[in-house]
């Protein structure tokens, strides 16, 4: 029951990550999103992975199915049973850490909502940057411009 419990729940966050993505690359921002956002997918990244250990634990004890990455072979009950919930506790704490926002909503229009929402801000702030580093050129080349002031008599001196 437990391996049930814990798979739902991060089988559930691991859906909405997937869903994420799936509608950032929907919309046509994929590697604009994945370029600038690379903690944030790698992140996702780790909590799929873990989500996917619990059912790993779970096959490994009721079938006693083993990877040959993994060369211990079965775990003992109650081992299989303290990883897999450990790794859907860890799966739903770095979801919660890392998409607070993205993820209020968890239905199929909450989650295009949210997706729709992050890509807004991610240009919004891009653009206030640009207009920060327009208004930091402009004061530079409007102080360099005060210091050459040419007078209209100056004659060009040959060398």
């Amino acid at each position: 029951m437990i391996y049930v419990l814990s798979g739902l729940l991060a089988g559930l966050y691991a859906a909405m990550v997937i869903g994420f993505w799936r509608d950032v690359r929907c919309f046509g921002k994929w590697k604009e999103t994945v370029g600038r956002e690379v903690h944030m997918f790698a992140m996702d990244g780790v909590s799929i992975y873990t989500a996917l250990m619990v059912a790993y634990f779970a096959a490994n004890d009721w079938y006693g199915f083993t990877l040959p990455l993994f060369s211990q072979g079965q775990l003992m009950s109650w081992q299989a049973t303290l990883l897999a919930v450990a790794c859907a506790v860890t799966s739903l704490s770095i979801g919660y850490f890392n998409g607070r926002e993205r993820f209020l909503t968890p239905t199929y229009a909450g989650r295009r909502e949210a997706t729709l929402r992050f890509l807004a801000s991610r240009q919004i702030i891009e653009a206030a940057e640009v207009a920060h580093a327009l208004k930091v050129m402009q004061q530079h080349e409007a102080r360099q411009a005060a210091g050459r002031t040419i007078e209209d008599e100056a004659r060009e001196v040959g060398k």
